[in-house]
């Protein structure tokens, strides 16, 4: 579960989305632990953004986007 933070924040959020997608790569049928990100306040929306965009322009396959829950205030 990630909060809105700092570059540390980020730095493990993406730490652990590349250590789920090459687990993913290695064993696709391997269950995967869910990365969750909360969003407060819509903080995380840039990066979000960013993600889509990767996508958009071929740098991440599609799928890479389900490796990352985000879920909004409570």
């Amino acid at each position: 579960i990630t909060l809105p933070g700092g570059f540390g924040s980020l730095d493990e959020v993406y730490e652990m989305a590349v250590t789920q997608q090459l687990k993913n790569f290695a064993d696709p049928k391997e269950s995967l632990q869910p990365l969750v990100v909360i969003n407060y306040d819509g903080f995380y929306d840039g990066q979000i953004k960013n993600i889509e965009t990767m996508i958009d322009k071929g740098f991440l396959n599609p799928e890479c986007k389900n490796l990352i829950q985000v879920v909004g205030n409570a």
